[in-house]
């Protein structure tokens, strides 16, 4: 009732009308178990216990006196002495200390419309409303500065309809930010856009890159999401061809998601085949649990950014193998693709050989040509490569 929770006991501090209070017996006499016997014994007199999540009680724990901490190692004594003595024949305690880093707990506050910020992470007091409503998934897409990346932006708000940040939006609650690296001046287009939109985040500038995102700019992104609310966070780079159904399949599948990194796990190149499997970094999901955990500020300090001279995805499965996470599989992940004149690694109807691949999910890189007549395809067809061989190698695009 009004964000309330009943339960059987308050183990520690509670709150009551004082008028109501006195109404109930409460044996001071008891060396321990008082707080049992007063619950429990006035249920009968029409007690009744709650939890309300949107109050929050801190409890500092201090340094244990010699005399107290050898009282707290006769309690179990003393507590079955004190239970007989008020009727009870045993006490079985099924107490349970959420965690704001629990997916299970996550997911529990979820089913009660319990808003998950209300939860104290031991940092003394709930934490702060998130930015945003809670939404299904929340996606950061990796941008560039220049005209070729307001294409790609102008494309995945909505502009080519049928690319997948569109058609996810249409399926699902979603939000989603434009990452893009400063410059030492903003062009007015960049700030005239993030005027019409709010959805462009300024990463802090790192100097000549190899392409895509860098370790520091990717954890600057996961702790940019620190109080934001999801079930999912995608990361893509710009220029990803995404084929929503498979990948949705997979999430939806992961029911409630916890502890989950979904994404086209491979071995490394070079690597011997016993290493632990390596997640590109060009799109990947991230369980909320796993993201929350990872911009924790009791995690994210210790987050390594200059592993491989600063590389995304060297940075990325460091920080993912000291984690005990399910890696999800997500097949038909293609990378270092050649565009449309080498062939689409997919399904066509029209190349009947190819019948026999996975379903292509994801594609990189792609030209904004290509992500919008692959999108069209996925869309209408089932197959991103529909029509490649056919049209596509004889059509300029970019």
């Amino acid at each position: 009732v009004d964000g309330c929770m009943r339960v059987g006991i308050h183990p520690m501090a509670f709150l009551a009308r004082t008028a109501r209070l006195r109404q109930f017996k409460f044996q001071d006499q008891l060396p321990v178990g008082e707080h049992e016997q007063f619950f429990y014994a006035n249920r009968y007199l029409g007690l009744h216990a709650a939890v309300c999540f949107d109050s929050t009680f801190p409890h500092f724990r201090v340094q244990m006196s010699a005399g107290y901490k050898q009282r707290r190692e006769r309690m179990q004594e003393l507590a079955t002495d004190a239970f007989k003595k008020i009727g009870f024949q045993g006490m079985m305690y099924l107490l349970h200390k959420c965690d704001a880093y629990s997916g299970i707990d996550h997911n529990e506050f979820i089913q009660q419309n319990i808003p998950p910020w209300s939860i104290s992470d031991d940092t003394c007091g709930p934490q702060p409303e998130p930015p945003t409503d809670f939404v299904m998934f929340f996606v950061a897409i990796f941008s560039t500065m220049d005209d070729r990346g307001a294409l790609f932006r102008r494309m995945l708000r909505g502009e080519a309809p049928l690319a997948w940040l569109p058609r996810l939006a249409a399926a699902a609650p979603t939000r989603w930010a434009f990452f893009v690296e400063e410059q030492s001046i903003t062009p007015p287009a960049l700030v005239e856009e993030e005027a019409q939109h709010g959805d462009v985040v300024l990463m802090p500038q790192q100097g000549e890159t190899k392409g895509g995102f860098t370790a520091f700019q990717l954890k600057f992104a996961v702790t940019f999401l620190r109080d934001f609310h999801f079930r999912w966070l995608l990361v893509a780079e710009q220029d990803v061809f995404v084929h929503l159904e498979p990948v949705l399949s997979v999430l939806v599948a992961q029911e409630p998601p916890m502890r989950s990194a979904v994404g086209g796990w491979r071995a490394k190149a070079g690597m011997a085949s016993l290493q632990s499997p390596w997640l590109p970094p060009q799109f990947f999901a991230l369980s909320h649990d796993t993201k929350h955990l990872l911009a924790s500020p009791r995690v994210a300090r210790w987050l390594r950014t200059d592993l491989e001279n600063g590389d995304a995805a060297a940075a990325l499965n460091a920080w993912l193998a000291l984690l005990d996470v399910q890696r999800l599989e997500l097949q038909g992940v293609h990378l270092g693709w050649g565009g449309a004149a080498v062939g689409c690694p997919g399904k066509s109807s029209s190349v009947p050989q190819s019948m026999a691949l996975p379903p292509l999910a994801v594609l990189h890189p792609v030209a904004p040509g290509e992500l919008l007549l692959m999108s069209e395809a996925a869309a209408v067809h089932g197959f991103g490569c529909e029509g490649l061989n056919a049209t596509w190698a004889n059509i300029v695009i970019g």
